[in-house]
């Protein structure tokens, strides 16, 4: 199990890490209507594993 458990921590933080990166990339493109969306999406998924 703990395995496991090490993957999921490793997702969340690729998860993490990958949001952190696409932050400036939306904002300087200006599709921050299309980035709130993304964030809901990703809490969703988040929360379903």
């Amino acid at each position: 199990m703990k395995i496991l458990s090490d993957v999921t921590l490793q997702t969340v933080k690729y998860r993490q890490i990958k949001k952190e990166l696409t932050v400036p990339y939306l904002q300087k493109q200006n599709l921050c209507i299309e980035f709130n969306l993304g964030l809901i999406i990703y809490v969703q998924v988040l929360v379903s594993n």
